[in-house]
């Protein structure tokens, strides 16, 4: 995904923000049970989403290569309404 150079500051605003009030970001990181049902728990590898997001610089290129490793296509549709709502 392409982060643009006006939308930075709303990326990261609202990256923060879904770390802090969703225990399921980044959704790519949910695990299953072997009988198929998704745990609310936090992962490891949602540990190491938020490390890597703490160290992540605020550029577009940095911030672009967070979100395509981070984020599936449901989280980067979040994204992407969530600018255009401009509610971050």
């Amino acid at each position: 995904m392409k982060i643009m150079n006006g939308d930075r500051q709303k990326v990261a605003r609202w990256i923060d923000y879904q770390f802090e009030h969703n225990d399921t970001f980044p959704s790519k990181c949910i695990r299953t049970d072997q009988k198929g049902v998704t745990t609310t728990a936090i992962s490891p590898q949602h540990l190491q989403a938020y490390r890597e997001w703490s160290k992540t610089p605020a550029t577009d290129t940095a911030l672009s290569g967070w979100v395509d490793q981070w984020l599936n296509e449901q989280d980067q549709r979040s994204l992407i309404e969530g600018l255009r709502r401009k509610s971050f």
